[in-house]
């Protein structure tokens, strides 16, 4: 994988970086060694104004601990503990960690409220992709059953969130994945592509 970012800017991945070159106009392009065979929702990128410290673990794998600059000495115990960690997984598990190293981001903030939108759209796009191969499943009548009836009682509880909800901490996060985010937002975006119709609501 190669990421053209701007030159002041750091890229983090998964793999280790093979090669950087200026591409000129104030960028260079970053080219990231083959990641071994993996599920394609665990390949990271990440590019920012970002720093960081580091250190090697007893069974050599780089470890780094990465942080928006100035604050890399925020990350020293973080970094310490990942170190006697991943040793400790490797000991117990008797399996190695398969990569070269291993970063840790700390980021500054994070727009958690429109996780349901991210949720919702890929369990309504599941079905809906199914539907399309295997139209003699009758998809949407499961759709109607498992999701739509699903967040029809939850949301009949006094508890009940709206599907887009603000975030303050992170301690709030977890109470989002429920089905209001997944099968209530998934009936919305039914409902909503029924509306405006299924090319419109396509582009």
């Amino acid at each position: 994988m190669t990421l053209i970012i701007p030159n002041s800017m750091a890229a983090v991945s998964n793999m280790d970086i093979c090669s950087e070159s200026n591409t000129g106009s104030g960028l260079k392009a970053v080219t990231f060694n083959t990641t071994p065979i993996m599920s394609t929702y665990l390949l990271a990128f990440i590019v920012g104004d970002l720093s960081c410290i580091e250190k090697r673990s007893d069974s050599g794998t780089l470890i780094r601990v990465w942080t928006t600059k100035g604050k890399e000495h925020q990350g020293r115990f973080a970094l310490e503990t990942s170190l006697e960690l991943l040793d400790f997984y490797n000991n117990y598990f008797g399996i190695a960690y398969p990569l070269p190293k291993l970063d840790h981001l700390a980021i500054p903030d994070f727009a958690w409220n429109d996780l349901w939108l991210n949720e919702s759209f890929a369990s309504w796009m599941g079905d809906k992709a199914v539907d399309a191969i295997h139209p003699d499943w009758d998809m949407w009548t499961q759709f109607l059953n498992a999701d739509t009836a699903s967040a029809f009682n939850l949301d009949g509880l006094a508890n009940s969130h709206p599907i887009e909800q603000e975030v303050n901490n992170p301690a709030e996060i977890g109470q989002l994945f429920d089905a209001i985010s997944y099968s209530k937002g998934g009936s919305v975006l039914r409902m909503l592509e029924d509306y405006i119709g299924a090319e419109e609501f396509r582009v």
